[in-house]
């Protein structure tokens, strides 16, 4: 259930904000938490519409993808510091917003009778496509031009490694 990947992406920037070194990034990391709960909550009313209730939502068993990407990027925040969590969950970040912006630019996703339309509408909003950009930016900026060619390296082998787990998360999904 995606519950469960959220809950887990809260813990790993929660983490985040305990390795950060700064109190921006401490303070970033309790408002990523803080919006995560809100897209929790957002999940949930869509859910709802479905006829799947928080409570029947909370009996089903996280998935072996949702366990396995998620423990990847939780093992990364506790084996790693805290760059390598924040490219870890960086296919995340960026693949919501990418497949949202894909499906908002097809009409038919538009379409009020689309089941999607207010999921993908959640994701091309401002305030998550501001945090996006917001969030590469900081990283890219401040952090990754600053690295050695082999740290580079290292921290792409963690984003490939996380991009396959979050793509086997949503073929679980889409199998489902």
């Amino acid at each position: 259930m995606l519950k469960y990947e959220q809950i887990q992406f809260a813990r790993a920037n929660a983490l985040a904000g305990y390795k950060a070194k700064k109190l921006d990034d401490i303070a970033a990391a309790a408002t990523i938490v803080t919006h995560i709960r809100h897209e929790i909550n957002l999940h949930i009313d869509e859910c709802k519409k479905f006829g799947l209730d928080q409570e029947a939502m909370e009996q089903y068993e996280e998935s072996q993808a949702c366990t396995a990407y998620s423990r990847y990027v939780l093992d990364i925040g506790q084996s790693e510091d805290w760059l390598a969590l924040q490219i870890s969950l960086l296919p995340c970040l960026l693949g919501y917003a990418d497949i949202a912006r894909r499906l908002h630019g097809l009409q038919s996703s538009l379409e009020t009778t689309n089941p999607y339309a207010t999921w993908i509408n959640n994701y091309v909003a401002e305030d998550y496509t501001a945090a996006v950009t917001r969030g590469c930016e900081a990283l890219v900026e401040k952090h990754i031009a600053k690295q050695s060619p082999s740290r580079i390296e290292e921290l792409v082998a963690i984003f490939v490694h996380a991009t396959k787990m979050e793509c086997g998360f949503w073929d679980m999904a889409a199998k489902a």
